[in-house]
């Protein structure tokens, strides 16, 4: 099945631990939480050119599974965004 750029597909346990034990690459970049929105929109831009790129937030480089503090991602996504 082709997925389309924008749509939504649930990964398993089984498939992130993978995806974990596989490390970063040119498609996969793992991330702690306490990353600024700046930092991440950058991480985004870069992976744009990719088909079904990824973004780990709370694993760390080494592939630990770190808990994630902020209270809610949509608030980082958000301030992601552009201002005119």
């Amino acid at each position: 099945m082709i997925r389309g750029a924008f749509e939504s597909t649930m990964t398993t346990r089984v498939e992130l631990q993978e995806i974990i034990a596989n490390g970063e690459n040119s498609g996969t970049e793992s991330k702690l939480d306490t990353l600024l929105p700046r930092d991440l929109a950058m991480e985004l831009v870069a992976l744009s050119n990719f088909s079904g790129p990824r973004v780990l937030l709370g694993v760390a480089d080494d592939g630990t599974i770190v808990a994630l503090t902020r209270p809610r991602l949509e608030d980082l996504a958000q301030s992601c965004e552009p201002t005119p």
